[in-house]
This record gives structure tokens, sequence and C-alpha cells, in this order.
């Protein structure tokens, strides 16, 4: 896909690509063996889920000149959306296989009652790739 952006885009143009990088996803309360089976199993599903970082080398590789990366961090302590994604995690994780539905019923409930009383952290980083033409 690199090298078409590079193709379409005029001489002297940027390119800017963004992309998630989901192993850096990031959550509180929990017990740390237990997240970090139901992340992976998040991350695994995507065609994917170290894009992000792999978004320079690609830039570079088809040819782009003053490659660049930020961090786009995203970052929730009170319920909001990201809260909405986390409760979807378990059925991933459950459906891989990595995790019981009792772990996963406990893993979200601790994490709702955190949010609840100021207890809840989220986090996950995109990278924003930009290269001239």
């Amino acid at each position: 896909i690199a090298h078409e952006l590079r193709r379409v885009t005029r001489r002297g143009g940027k390119v800017v690509c963004v992309e998630c990088d989901w192993e850096t996803a990031t959550v509180h309360p929990g017990d740390r063996a237990l997240t970090r089976r139901i992340l992976q199993a998040s991350t695994d599903r995507h065609l994917d889920g170290w894009m992000g970082r792999k978004l320079a080398p690609l830039l570079r590789a088809s040819g782009l000149r003053d490659v660049a990366v930020e961090p786009i961090v995203a970052c929730e302590t009170d319920a909001g959306a990201w809260l909405d994604f986390l409760r979807d995690r378990p059925a991933i994780a459950l459906e891989a296989g990595a995790i019981t539905e009792e772990e996963g019923a406990s893993w979200i409930g601790s994490i709702e009652a955190a949010a609840g009383t100021g207890g809840y952290f989220f986090s996950v980083t995109q990278f924003a790739a930009v290269g001239t033409v």
C-alpha cells in the first residue's frame, strides 16, 4: 500500500499513515497474567496488531524521504468509549481459548467497579508516520 500511496502523490507531497499498535494497550486494574492473555488475544485478532510500529520502515521501503513518526496516545481514566471497547475483549479472548467465561466476567467486573470509584486507567498508542515523495 505504501508504494501505491507514493505512486499517486505528487513529487514533494506528503504521505501520512496512522495505525494503532494494539500491543501497547494498558489497563488497570486487573490481574496481570489474565490481562495479558485478554489483550494478547485482542491484538492477535487483527490482521497485524503491530502495524503501528511498522509504519516508518514501510514508508522508507517505499522510497519516501524524511520519514518521521509521532505517537498519539489515547488515555482514559473515566468510563467512556474505551471502557466500551474493553467490555468486548473477554468475549474475543474466550473465543480464542485464552480465558474462561468466569475469568472474563471477573476481569471486566473489576475494571467496571474501578471506573465507578476513580481507580480505572486505559491507554493505547497509535503512530502517525509521515514521509515526503
